[in-house]
């Protein structure tokens, strides 16, 4: 408490001090009959609403909808994606915001699958100076965020090449944030899988071992993948081989005597 007054004081006191400045040069002014004054304006140059909905009307653009006076989302198509857009000003018009929705976390990605990769994610945002990715708890979204700081009129060709620089983003650290290229550069097969309808736990490991585990029966061996074929011999020499193919980094089926059995990464 004894802080705050003191910094309250120290305050007073210099708004005092230049208020009485402030009277002396008044009186300075009146003493030669100077009338010319110096302007002191700093205010922003601010971006109005009408700025934003003639920018919004100026660029082709798909679902375009009006959320607010200062706030505008539809899609951004860049290269193979379609982003999920929101445009919006602060309520003084001297800050854009503009937000690409990424994608979602699946829902049955554990802790284990995404930590890593939001850590690079996170690591990655000192790259790009106004641009940074965010991740929101309560939708589980990954958001790519860029702003422009007004400090002078604001062109249509600056807006769009605002969108084009998050686009650029996107796509460069698109393995980052789009779950289907997790670890795309680790050996895809690689970790903890669980077959629902087969009711079969299997892990494949770095150092070519696997178990298998179908029913409370545990196996446990050597496997190789070569191609489109996965081998795996357990230790009593039993063998199981069939064609195998990877959906994505979080899923993938083996097709074993005309039989197909799909995987999730656990």
């Amino acid at each position: 408490m004894k802080r705050q007054t003191f910094i309250l004081t120290i305050c007073f006191l210099a708004g005092s001090f230049l208020a009485s400045r402030t009277e002396a040069n008044d009186g300075l002014n009146a003493l030669f009959n100077n009338n010319n004054t110096i302007s002191n304006d700093n205010s922003p140059i601010a971006f109005t609403p009408a700025d934003l909905k003639a920018f919004v009307e100026s660029i082709p653009t798909k679902n375009v909808a009006a959320v607010s006076e200062t706030a505008y989302k539809f899609d951004v198509e860049y290269r193979d994606y379609s982003f999920p857009t929101v445009v919006h000003t602060n309520e003084a018009g001297t800050i854009i915001w503009a937000s690409f929705n990424l994608a979602p976390i699946p829902e049955n990605a554990s802790p284990d699958d995404y930590s890593n990769i939001l850590l690079k994610l996170l690591s990655a945002n000192g790259e790009f100076g106004d641009y940074f990715f965010s991740y929101s708890e309560a939708t589980r979204m990954i958001t790519l965020y860029g702003c422009i700081q007004v400090r002078s009129k604001v062109s249509t060709q600056e807006l769009t090449d605002h969108l084009i620089a998050m686009g650029e983003i996107a796509v460069d650290k698109q393995n980052l944030w789009n779950p289907t290229l997790w670890n795309q550069d680790d050996p895809r097969h690689v970790g903890s899988w669980h077959s629902e309808s087969h009711k079969l736990d299997l892990v494949l490991a770095p150092s070519n071992r696997f178990e298998l585990n179908a029913g409370g029966n545990p196996m446990a061996g050597n496997y190789a993948i070569d191609g489109d074929q996965l081998k795996m011999q357990d230790d009593k020499r039993e063998t199981i081989q069939g064609n195998v193919r990877f959906d994505n980094a979080n899923e993938f089926s083996i097709l074993v005597n005309g039989n197909e059995i799909v995987f999730v990464r656990k």
